[in-house]
């Protein structure tokens, strides 16, 4: 899988979205991501995360 290292707090969504459409590529189309862990330095409290996950 792609490295999560990121320069910038504002690119995790990105990050996320690539890995989590290759997990599913790689699985199966339909399989869903059902949890996520956080270390809550903030990458997951944005808007685009927000939105997602909604």
């Amino acid at each position: 899988m792609g490295s999560f290292l990121k320069k910038k707090k504002d690119e995790s969504f990105e990050a996320f979205q690539k890995n989590c459409k290759k997990v599913q590529n790689e699985k199966d189309k339909d399989a869903k991501i059902i949890s996520l862990r956080s270390d809550h330095r903030g990458e997951l409290k944005n808007d685009s995360f927000k939105t997602f996950f909604d």
